[in-house]
């Protein structure tokens, strides 16, 4: 449970970041669109490239998402992990896809 606790935390907090840069930017008419979480620090980079202030506090925020970003994967993997040792979640680990695997490893791990 608390694996999952954490990692769902973390997860919010890096979406949060997401928004937070959007809406900043958005103050000062620069519009990020629709764009994949891979390409996004590509796309804030080009939006701010000629205003230099800008850009100074964008790669603070884009140190942060990254940093938490990473967290994040470190902390899915561990919770993979756990759910393939445990004798209980790894049957139904197979049957179920996507968002009810997460589901499911919550449920499971809960105490």
């Amino acid at each position: 449970m608390l694996s999952t606790c954490f990692r769902t935390d973390t997860q919010e907090k890096a979406i949060a970041i997401d928004n937070d840069i959007r809406g900043l930017l958005r103050n000062f008419g620069l519009k990020v669109g629709v764009v994949r979480a891979a390409k996004f620090e590509q796309r804030i980079r080009e939006l701010v490239e000629g205003l230099p202030d800008l850009s100074e506090l964008m790669e603070v925020l884009l140190e942060a998402r990254r940093e938490l970003r990473e967290q994040f994967t470190k902390l899915h993997r561990k919770l993979l992990t756990i759910v393939r040792d445990d004798n209980v979640c790894r049957p139904l680990d197979g049957n179920l896809k996507g968002a009810q695997k997460c589901f499911s490893n919550k449920f499971l791990l809960a105490p």
